[in-house]
């Protein structure tokens, strides 16, 4: 019994194809009741979707939605109905890699996907390893020696064109392929597998995936390569509104979380040439060094150029200069934690581009004497015999790297020691780099030490808040007069706080410990004072008038203590 329904055309060639397709049923022992009749019908413009009644040799029959569209084949409308002892249901067809001729019945079209042999990816030999899966495989292939594996389905045309711009050509046109029936697709990139084919191959059958942020760089790359556009746009979307999701300000993924997912989106993107989407992630880690810091994902990834895009990168987009300091401090931390952890990656060029002036002025006291120790390792004399790197038009023997790390140790403008942790972690480490870096610490102390033994120390006393009180001492200079410094636990934390004048009115904050000099807006303002103008011109902070900023009352005191007592 044929139905017709006014809603798709068909040409006279079609015509002839379909009556070729209904005499290869009837010989094949498929009989389908009108056939032949239905293809007199060539006038153009009518209908050609039709019902065809057919039986599997029982008693039972069903009956198959059939359409002729302009790629041929059948079931543009993938469902079969079945009548079984006058109950009726219905399944839709799907594609198949099983042998089973019932499986495979209405199938037109066969792919074979070849898997790259010069691969050594555990996740795709397994992949291949499936029950009922056509599969060839050379017995003798092993991890040294591997030959192609290949996996054959069997899938409908019409589902498949419709959707593909790649598979609606090899269809229609004058390829060898059309005329056998098949078709060969190879799979040459490891993160890409027969998984993600598959997922490819229900896309067309169901308009339907289920991307994650493993599968959808692979997605992506298939739906590009056979020319589907509408699931390249929804793996594309997925990528960027994830990336959204996980980078934003007030995200509560953890760093790690966030490292990870960024690094599987690099390693994907940069094994399969996507540009954009490389430039994307380089742009957000750039933006936030926290996410590259000691064992992450990111960090742990071994690739230099990486590193060396990631530089530029911070010098086409940097950060505001209230942030500087603090970012490329964490930077030099993140860099010499690479360097430790891919040395074979490291040579000396690499080493004096990463660590230049210009991309790590700042270093952080953690890192310096690690970043010391791997300027020595990496052929110190070299660097120091480039006029680029070495201050040489200082008089200095030391390289540019020394004397920043220099300053992140001992800096005499912000007070001497910067480095707060256990002083054991220096015990036989400075002993080994050059004399002339301990000539130069020695020096600066000494320097520091003369500049400050005859100034008398503030002693800060009834504050409300106890940690203020102490005596603190002479730290430098800041703004013509002296900057006065003491560690005191806030919150829970070590902290700095510096007594200082900022232009007429004197201090005492909380300065972060990135902050090269206090007044900034990351300041804490806990006590100050307004001095009277004769107080102008001392450089001492005057003893009375203070009064409550941010503190708790009583607001503080001050009596200077002298060398004498």
């Amino acid at each position: 019994m044929l139905e017709y329904n006014s809603d798709i055309h068909r040409s006279h060639e079609q015509a002839g194809e379909v009556a070729a397709t209904s005499k290869n049923a009837v010989k094949n022992g498929n009989p389908v009741g009108g056939a032949s009749n239905q293809t007199k019908d060539s006038l153009e413009g009518s209908v050609h979707k039709k019902r065809r009644r057919l039986t599997d040799g029982t008693d039972n029959f069903f009956v198959v939605d059939e359409v002729q569209g302009p790629i041929g084949g059948l079931s543009l409308t993938p469902k079969i109905r079945r009548t079984e002892g006058g109950n009726r249901w219905e399944r839709r067809l799907h594609w198949s890699k099983s042998p089973n001729l019932e499986d495979t019945k209405y199938a037109d079209w066969k792919i074979h996907v070849r898997l790259d042999s010069n691969v050594d990816d555990d996740k795709r030999r397994q992949t291949v390893d499936h029950k009922n899966s056509i599969v060839t495989t050379d017995a003798t292939a092993t991890t040294e020696t591997r030959t192609t594996n290949t996996v054959t389905y069997s899938v409908h045309r019409s589902c498949l064109g419709i959707h593909s711009e790649y598979f609606e050509k090899i269809f229609l046109g004058g390829f060898s392929e059309h005329i056998k029936g098949e078709s060969t697709v190879e799979l040459e990139s490891p993160t890409i597998t027969l998984e993600h084919f598959e997922m490819v191959l229900e896309y067309c059958y169901t308009k339907t995936v289920e991307l994650n942020p493993s599968n959808a760089i692979p997605i992506l790359s298939l739906s590009d390569y056979f020319g589907m556009e509408t699931l390249q746009n929804l793996a594309r979307n997925f990528i960027r509104n994830d990336m959204h999701r996980i980078c934003r300000h007030d995200s509560k993924v953890s760093l790690n979380e966030k490292s990870s997912r960024l690094a599987v989106y690099y390693e994907s993107s940069r094994s399969m040439g996507m540009q954009d989407l490389e430039d994307g992630i380089l742009y957000v880690c750039s933006k936030e060094p926290q996410i590259l810091g000691k064992g992450s994902a990111l960090a742990n990834m071994a690739d230099a150029d990486f590193w060396c895009r990631l530089w530029d990168f911070r010098k086409m987009h940097p950060v505001p200069a209230a942030h500087a300091t603090a970012s490329v401090k964490t930077w030099s931390e993140n860099l010499a934690y690479f360097f430790e952890t891919h040395r074979a990656l490291v040579d000396t060029k690499l080493f004096r581009t990463l660590t230049h002036n210009d991309a790590l002025p700042i270093i952080s006291e953690k890192v310096a004497i690690l970043l010391m120790e791997q300027e020595e390792h990496h052929c110190l004399e070299s660097i120091k015999n480039n006029p680029y790197i070495v201050n040489s038009s200082l008089g200095e023997a030391l390289s540019c790297l020394q004397t920043r790390c220099i300053d992140a140790l001992y800096n005499t403008k912000k007070g001497g020691w910067q480095f707060y942790t256990d002083s054991k972690a220096l015990r036989g480490r400075l002993r080994k780099l050059s004399p002339i870096v301990m000539e130069t610490i020695l020096l600066k102390t000494i320097e520091f030490e003369r500049s400050g033994q005859n100034v008398p120390k503030p002693v800060v006393s009834g504050a409300g808040l106890e940690f203020v009180n102490g005596v603190y001492t002479m730290s430098g200079w800041f703004q013509n007069a002296m900057k006065f410094s003491k560690r005191g636990v806030y919150e829970g934390k070590l902290r700095t706080l510096i007594l200082y004048r900022y232009e007429e009115e004197w201090w005492i904050s909380i300065v972060p410990e990135d902050a090269e000099e206090p007044g900034r807006d990351g300041d804490v303002d806990i006590y100050r004072v307004s001095p009277s103008n004769e107080w102008d011109d001392c450089p001492l902070p005057p003893l009375n008038g203070w009064v409550v900023a941010q503190g708790v009352q009583p607001a503080p005191r001050i009596h200077m203590l002298s060398n004498v007592d």
